[in-house]
């Protein structure tokens, strides 16, 4: 007689090899999502930090600073730009030109944060790490100024941006 239908030994067969085959999908998708996560996080991370870091060089350079002084903390200075060479466009000649009140940018690094201008950063889903420093250091007459900022995700991996920026230090000329 000629049955039709699987065995009791096919059937097992069958499941194991389906076992094997969703646990094999299961790994590959925990995988995929995990990467994805990284990702995400990672992309994020450099979004935000090297926004902050453009942010910061550019007004630096805009501000085309003179002179700096520290302020209250180890991790604070004001840049200053006391005067300019503007044209006039009356005397077509170029003229110096002293502020009464100097242009000023205030950069501040304390209790895992970063100040500007007095207003808190803030970074979307990351903190700023311990280790991060603003320093400035003095060579002659030049200024260099050094910013490392680390971020940290909520899943506690660091993302390390750093800047540099330098000008040359200069009093106001005698008119």
């Amino acid at each position: 007689m000629n049955k039709k239908g699987f065995t009791l030994i096919e059937t097992i067969g069958a499941l194991v090899i389906l076992g094997i085959l969703v646990t094999l999908l299961t790994f590959v998708l925990t995988f995929y999502i995990r990467a994805n996560e990284r990702i995400s996080i990672s992309s994020s991370a450099n979004e935000q930090g090297n926004l902050v870091v453009r942010r910061i060089q550019a007004k630096l350079i805009d501000l085309s600073p003179t002179t700096y002084e520290s302020c209250s903390g180890e991790s604070c200075y004001i840049f200053k730009r006391e005067f300019a060479y503007e044209y006039n466009e009356s005397t077509n000649r170029v003229e110096l030109v002293v502020y009464d009140e100097p242009i000023t940018y205030k950069l501040e690094i304390k209790n895992n944060s970063i100040y500007i201008n007095d207003e808190l950063y803030e970074f979307n889903d990351f903190t700023l790490s311990p280790d991060s420093t603003l320093s400035v250091e003095e060579e002659s007459d030049h200024v260099y100024i050094n910013i490392n900022i680390i971020i940290v995700s909520k899943t506690n991996d660091s993302f390390e941006y750093l800047m540099s920026y330098s000008f040359q230090k200069e009093a106001i000329p005698n008119a």
